[in-house]
């Protein structure tokens, strides 16, 4: 997902051997940037719960891929009090930086043929 148009990217397809009773989409500070995860799932079946991961492969998957890992939105925590909210008041949306310290930023490289292909895989 993204906040530019046009905001909903298909991921890869993904064939489970159990019928799935539900699918939740983990919060993006939960991926491994570091394997360029960008997606995570809990899947739940008639008889047990599984992580369900998309990757992206990528030549330089040792740098940060900010280019699939923008400052992201911190959804678990309340930017306003309630009481605030309803008095009216705005706050802007608080984000973070998913970037480990320790890995350079891609972008820092020069140009070369980046794959964008979406690999899926349980974990």
């Amino acid at each position: 997902m993204s906040e530019d148009h046009p905001h909903l990217f298909p991921l890869s397809h993904h064939k489970s051997s159990a019928a799935l009773q539900g699918l939740a989409l983990l919060p993006k500070n939960i991926c491994v940037v570091r394997d360029v995860e960008f997606a995570r799932f809990i899947c739940l079946t008639s008889s047990s719960i599984e992580p369900l991961s998309f990757t992206v492969p990528r030549v330089k998957s040792e740098y940060f891929q900010d280019d699939l890992f923008p400052p992201t939105r911190v959804a678990w925590e309340p930017a306003l009090k309630g009481t605030d909210w309803l008095a009216g008041a705005r706050a802007p949306v608080k984000r973070i930086d998913l970037k480990p310290s320790d890995m350079e930023t891609r972008k820092n490289l020069p140009f070369t043929n980046l794959t964008n292909l979406f690999i899926c895989k349980e974990i």
